[in-house]
């Protein structure tokens, strides 16, 4: 059998029009999802849960297994042992045996389609549904979706926007030009996000079985304590409501839409036997793993004989490394056996693999012992967020990733989106995002200047007036953004008005509160905070330009040692000056550590950073060599923990001066408290939980209320049911912890009283997120009514406050210590904020960005400038980016040619945090973070064309560029990279190549 991989095609045209239509007639539950946002990161809490737990997605799995078995309606057998393969060829299997082995028999296809992490639900999705659909009504017999069917957490309810909808939507206009109806039937492999309501969605609405019973979730005696207690906390999946129950049983989507024939999914994992191929599909879980049952089923599957190709939810190389996909938990998994050790083997005959959650396309090619190549795909750019791929055009030089990376990384021969086109496309979406973060964190500190002017100028009297002020314009802005929050998306000019606006009023808001708390010390407390985020600032800016927090060897500009010396002896005085300035009486203790702390800190990682590692047998090795091969290894990691934990020591110390200065030393001690009380609590809520729990399992399991079980069955059974209730006790436990902490130990002490803020803040917090969370899924779209009544309370109390009472609306605020403690909280945590991301935006070299001209992009005004700058940076010659083998790169410091504006220069090294450039949350989650619902697009999908002699995989491209443009950029340049290759996959020593 031949395979070829065409890849170099011309992009396919989508609606994107037609996705405007849709998605107005028929607005989606989640609207525009946003994965920064509190709602689908509290949805997603599952993913934490599952993997730190022990074994417990692998317990689930099996849990869905057996009740498939145990299933009347589904032929299949009682025993789990899987038949032995006894050098079988699949095609030979009779068609009774297939249900034995999961396999779909589909004797008569030769085609079908790929799609790999589609339902984020919002018009980043429906834009490619039209291509999908196209190809797939053009002679596909089945559509596969790999991994991450709906976002973001496999909601049961969600697949209505996220599957049915986008896919089985005819135009019921015009029948003939159908742009969202997928005809033939449709399939899928979970992945990591549809675990994270325990798969309950996915099976039900592909495999067609009810939720899990409560005993699915029980331990068992080998589960850990700490496993225990996440078995309690897991989110457990709810009833389908009535619309998705009619899309379901109206025509499952696993039938033809035609209903002229369906597939019968046998579960989470299966195998679908074609005439000329077996595709072997696996559910690798949450953390990327199989457990020991789907192993030994996919080893016996692939003991069969023919060629075949594996489908994974997560790709086995991806991002230049390896990922073997090991057996069992992270606790016990079996590193000797891997999916990665099974696929390679020629044995096998796996002619490729094909994975998804990675949303782009790459291309890898890997020579077999017989001379031909063995390809691995990722292709999961199928309706979700697309993700950067000039991250990694550097990985292997890099020495933050080396830890990440087998010896000899795997190099893509194609990607898409290309390099050049995935910076210049992030650079036009972070660039004014850091632009936009930056202008925020300036107008807070200058609306905490406005109001430091007000108490110097003697208007003191005047500044709760002007906090109110602050609060009803705040209060107006949320109201706008409550009640038009389907129409001001983060992306809308009006939404990126209000956003500095708010950032000003934020500004006035809590420097009036903190000039409330404390008017006589207001002054002096504003400017310390001032003068430490400069100091920040000036740190981070050190820290940048001398490399210190990477290996010497991959930092092109490493100053002399004398330059790094002097300064740091200078960073040293201005670190001790400051400890002397906050002190009424100089603590020459405390002085000599805020001077030796960046002295000392700095010199040892200096040394550290310019060793390498001792290469000696491992007979060898003493503990110092042990310890210092670790250092050097782990420096980069270090590092970054010690750079930040030096100005931050550094502003303790003047904290504790400070306030010792102003008679309060209680404020810092009652802060360091409150991180301890916070994490106290929270320990001992998990010991009462897990507590009640087992206590309430043990009383509920004597009662004899199931028939016809044992009594470990009865237990297993009371405990899923308890458990069940007891998860929703945390948050009520933590908040009724607090509230004993402020009424029986926090009346007499200062110290006490500091304490109680943080966990307050953060209990209350998080509780009215879950209880927000919990309206919207009981109540769907009514709870929005319930956060509008709540929210015009709130305004009716200001104003009754302001114009009624005639008081500002602190006054009531600042009587009792609960709330003076509350507000003070909140007031350290914008400061801390505000003071860290300033200082990380230094760090970033952002304050380059202020120039007007860096507002609004285009930065890179071609794909080939942005290809120039790669090469520049990466010090390989013009033209060789995609060289094959890879151009040899120089060790000389990068200078930014002529031909490369400054603007783009700027902006390529804020994008791309490579090559010794710092790097943050904006840079490594920018795919996440800037995900768009506007074009450009840039999408993919598979097609697979088996016959006697030929497999034929076909990679669409979709590349949707802005239609409100007048002349729009070219979304992809040519590529450079066309491929494909002829492959013979015998069948005994003699095969000849074809």
């Amino acid at each position: 059998m031949h395979v070829r991989v065409d890849d170099d095609l011309d992009p396919e045209p989508s609606d994107w029009r037609a996705a405007e239509r849709l998605l107005k007639d028929h607005p989606t539950r989640w609207g525009s999802l946003s994965w920064i946002s509190a709602r689908s990161l509290i949805d997603s809490v599952n993913d934490a849960l599952g993997r730190a737990s022990d074994g417990l997605v692998d317990q689930l799995r099996q849990a869905w297994v057996e009740q498939i078995r145990s299933d009347p309606k589904r032929p299949s057998r009682p025993d789990p042992e899987w038949p032995q393969p006894a050098g079988r060829a699949y095609s030979d299997l009779p068609v009774d045996e297939l249900a034995d082995w999961l396999i779909i028999d589909r004797k008569g296809a030769e085609r079908f389609l790929v799609v790999g992490d589609t339902g984020e639900q919002d018009p980043s999705q429906y834009v490619v549904s039209p291509a999908i659909a196209a190809a797939a009504n053009a002679g596909c017999d089945f559509v596969v979706i790999m991994s991450d069917v709906i976002y973001p957490a496999g909601d049961v309810d969600d697949y209505v926007d996220g599957l049915y909808r986008p896919y089985r939507t005819p135009e019921p206009d015009d029948n003939s030009k159908v742009k969202f109806l997928v005809k033939p039937p449709i399939i899928a492999l979970p992945g990591n996000h549809d675990w994270y309501d325990g798969l309950a969605g996915f099976m039900y609405h592909f495999v067609d079985q009810q939720p899990l019973p409560s005993a699915a979730y029980a331990p068992t005696r080998e589960t850990w304590i700490w496993s225990r207690l996440i078995r309690v906390l897991w989110r457990r999946p709810r009833p389908a409501r009535a619309e998705a129950r009619h899309r379901h049983e109206s025509h499952p989507i696993t039938q033809s839409f035609d209903k002229t024939y369906a597939i019968n999914q046998p579960g989470p994992y299966f195998a679908i036997r074609m005439p000329h191929l077996l595709l072997v599909c696996i559910d690798t879980g949450i953390g990327g793993n199989i457990d020991e049952q789907q192993w030994d089923w996919l080893e016996r599957i692939s003991r069969l004989t023919g060629p075949k190709v594996l489908l994974t939810g997560k790709p086995l190389v991806v991002n230049g490394k390896i990922v073997p996909c090991y057996i069992g938990h992270r606790r016990s998994a079996r590193k000797a056996d891997s999916v990665w050790n099974l696929v390679i083997d020629k044995d096998y005959e796996y002619i490729a693999t094909l994975g998804g959650d990675t949303h782009n396309y790459q291309k890898y090619e890997r020579k077999q012992t017989q001379g031909f190549p063995q390809y691995h795909l990722v292709s999961g750019g199928g309706g979700a967020f697309t993700h950067a791929t000039h991250p990694n055009v550097s990985l292997d030089r890099d020495a933050r990733f080396q830890d990440d990376l087998q010896p000899d990384p795997a190099k893509p021969r194609s990607v898409f989106p290309s390099y050049e086109t995935s910076l210049r496309f992030f650079a036009d979406l972070l660039v004014p995002s850091v632009v936009r973060t930056l202008l925020f964190l300036l107008l807070i500190v200058l609306g905490g200047l406005v109001v430091l002017g007000l108490q110097l100028t003697g208007l003191a009297d005047a500044i709760p007036t002007v906090t109110t002020g602050a609060v009803l314009c705040l209060l107006a802005i949320g109201a706008i953004r409550l009640l038009l929050t389907k129409r001001i998306t983060r992306e809308t000019t009006v939404a990126r008005v209000l956003a500095p606006v708010g950032g000003f009023l934020l500004g006035i808001v809590t420097a009036g509160v903190a000039q409330a708390l404390d008017p006589e010390h207001f002054s002096l407390y504003f400017t310390w905070w001032a003068v430490l985020t400069g100091y920040n600032c000036v740190v981070s800016a050190a820290l940048r330009r001398s490399g210190w927090w990477l290996p010497k060897a991959d930092f092109r500009r490493t100053l002399p040692t004398w330059v790094f010396a002097v300064g740091l002896v200078l960073l040293s005085l201005v670190s001790a000056g400051l400890a002397y300035a906050a002190s009424a009486e100089p603590s020459w203790g405390a002085i000599a550590a805020a001077g030796l702390i960046p002295l000392v800190v700095g010199a040892i990682g200096y040394v550290i950073r310019a060793k390498h590692q001792v290469a000696v047998t491992e007979d060898q090795q003493t503990w110092r060599i042990k310890v210092r091969n670790w250092l050097v290894k782990n420096w980069n990691r270090l590092g970054m923990v010690l750079a930040p934990a030096v100005p931050l020591s550094v502003a303790i110390i003047v904290l504790c001066q400070l306030t010792q200065a102003v008679g309060r030393s209680w404020l810092v001690t009652g802060a360091v408290a409150g991180v301890g009380l916070t994490l106290g609590l929270v320990a001992a809520a998990g010991v009462v939980v897990l507590a009640a729990t087992e206590a309430l399992a043990v009383v509920a399991a004597s009662v004899p209320r199931p028939r016809g079980l044992t009594k470990l069955e009865r237990k297993r059974w009371s405990w899923g049911r308890v458990s069940a209730v007891t998860h929703h006790l945390p948050s009520p436990v933590l908040l009724a912890g607090t509230v004993a902490w402020i009424v029986y130990c926090a009346g007499d002490s200062p110290v006490n009283r500091a304490a109680s803020g943080l966990p307050l803040v953060i209990f209350t917090t998080v509780g009215l997120l879950l209880f927000v969370g919990w309206l919207r899924r009981r109540f769907h779209r009514r709870y929005l009514l319930a956060i509008v009544i709540a929210f015009v309370g709130i305004v009716a109390l200001v104003l009754s406050q302001a114009f009624v009472v005639g008081q500002p609306v602190m006054d009531p605020l600042l009587r009792d210590w609960p709330s003076q403690v509350v507000l003070g909280t909140l007031v350290v945590l914008v400061a801390l904020l505000t003071s860290v991301t300033l200082g990380h935006m230094s760090f970033l070299n952002a304050q380059l960005l202020l120039r007007p001209s860096y507002w609004k992009g285009p930065y890179f005004e071609t794909n080939e400038q942005a290809a120039r700058f790669i090469e520049v940076r990466l010090g390989i010659p013009p033209g060789t980016l995609y060289a094959d083998p890879p151009a040899t790169p120089t060790d000389e410091p990068a200078v930014r040619p002529a031909d490369i504006p400054l603007k783009a220069w700027t902006a390529g090294r804020i994008t791309w945090p490579g090559l010794g450039e710092p790097g943050g949350p904006l840079q490594s989650k920018v795919s996440e973070v800037f995900s768009s619902d506007t074009p450009p697009f840039h999408k993919n999908f598979l097609t697979l064309e088996s016959t006697a002699d030929e497999l034929v995989i076909t990679v669409h491209r979709v590349a949707v560029p802005d239609p409100d443009a007048a002349d729009p950029p070219a979304p992809y340049p040519p590529q450079p990279w066309k491929f494909w290759c002829l492959v013979h996959i015998g069948r005994g020593p003699d095969a000849r190549r074809r």
